[in-house]
């Protein structure tokens, strides 16, 4: 959008255009996201101290010193305007006949072919080796060293089992002829099947890590460089949550988001092409900061962690309103990337609130480029607040 004006400022607008943003409000522990409800606003003076107990019968002398001010600093402001300005667009530097999978499909391939181009031989060996590893070291009885013959089929069975699902394990192997599964019998045995279970390790045992995935991380790692090297990601990619369902007392990295369709597991923070779902690159969430690059609140070091892995610059960036901030998009197009998502009214500006009651398609929009505190103005970042059948709130670095 060109500036009609040519010599307008975004410091000419007025002070309800004014909206002021708490990147605090960014964390992943939104309380949308937790099912919690926002905090009360603060009680005012005259209510304080009014109930029993240790509120009551308060003298002079323990009140707020004067001149010690009302409470902390103002937090820098975003400023809002109606002024146009034209997006700094970031162009695709990818091929468009260079997208999706990197080898050609045959018809001679099995679904086996495309599942060890993910789990590859070298993954399985060292799974072979940790878990014999372990075993010996906890001095199994009769244990009897496992091949990567077994592993491969262990792995069959326990995916047949994720998608024929009986009520418990030892139904596989059971000969009522309601839920015998002959095939289960002839691969591999109960016991057999049990045992791989309870001793299966991906590191060298004795090992301590402080990272909660460190039995995992290296397998893990693997497997994410291995979802990167078998696709070339298109223009338009989404950032976006999955819960891996899991019924684990592994207290350090489930959490439980009451919102989701899978409320309690393993949340993992995902960069997918928005065409076919394909995952590209991800992030197990841990509760802590990790390998993250500290760049701001913690959703936005998620996501730039994740467009980190990207081979190339100007790829478009789609979220919804949990990782939408202005902070998350001016790192992006500093990233040399475009960004667009929904967003959350008290993240952008509070001139777009809009009623139910407004009419169908009535739209409102404000641009920003910098903050109250800062001299030099950023790419410009519009907000929308548009009504279909109920109000909805976007932003985006490209539009």
């Amino acid at each position: 959008m060109a500036d009609e004006s040519g010599s307008a400022s975004l410091s000419d607008c007025s002070e309800s255009d004014i909206a002021e943003f708490d990147e605090g409000s960014n964390d992943e522990t939104d309380s949308t996201e937790t099912g919690e409800e926002s905090p009360d606003e603060e009680m005012d003076e005259g209510t304080r101290g009014r109930g029993r107990g240790r509120g009551r019968g308060r003298g002079r002398g323990r009140g707020r010193p004067r001149g010690s001010g009302r409470g902390p600093p103002e937090k820098p402001k975003h400023v809002w305007s109606e002024i146009e300005r034209e997006p700094i667009v970031y162009k695709w530097q990818g091929e468009s006949g260079c997208v999706g999978p990197r080898i050609r499909t045959t018809v001679e391939m099995m679904p086996s072919d495309w599942f060890f181009k993910f789990l590859t031989h070298d993954m399985i060996v060292d799974m072979v080796r940790h878990t014999n590893e372990h075993a010996t070291s906890k001095g199994t009885n009769r244990w009897k060293k496992v091949t990567a013959r077994e592993i491969q089929v262990w792995l069959g069975l326990t995916i047949a089992m994720g998608i024929h699902k009986l009520p418990s394990l030892k139904l596989y192997w059971s000969n009522e002829w309601l839920y015998a599964v002959p095939q289960f019998k002839a691969i591999m045995s109960c016991h057999r099947y049990q045992q791989i279970k309870s001793q299966l390790f991906f590191s060298k045992p004795g090992e301590t890590h402080a990272d909660p995935l460190g039995k995992i991380r290296n397998f893990l790692n693997q497997f994410h460089d291995n979802c990167m090297e078998q696709f070339w990601p298109p223009r338009d990619l989404s950032v976006d949550e999955m819960m891996i369902k899991t019924k684990s007392s592994f207290a350090k990295i489930k959490v439980r988001i009451p919102t989701k369709p899978i409320r309690d597991g393993i949340k993992v923070n995902a960069l997918c092409d928005s065409k076919t779902g394909y995952l590209y690159a991800f992030h197990v969430y841990t509760g802590s900061q990790g390998d993250l690059p500290n760049v701001g609140s913690k959703t936005t070091n998620v996501v730039a962690a994740l467009v980190n892995k990207l081979p190339f610059k100007g790829f478009n960036i789609f979220m919804d309103n949990f990782y939408s901030s202005i902070p998350t998009f001016r790192h992006i197009h500093n990233m040399e990337h475009n960004a667009t998502g929904t967003a959350r009214l008290n993240r952008i500006c509070n001139a777009l609130s809009m009623k139910k009651s407004a009419a169908k398609g009535t739209m409102k929009w404000r641009i920003t480029m910098r903050m109250d505190n800062e001299e030099e103005e950023h790419a410009p970042i519009i907000a929308y607040a548009w009504k279909d059948s109920g109000v909805v709130y976007l932003m985006s670095t490209c539009h």
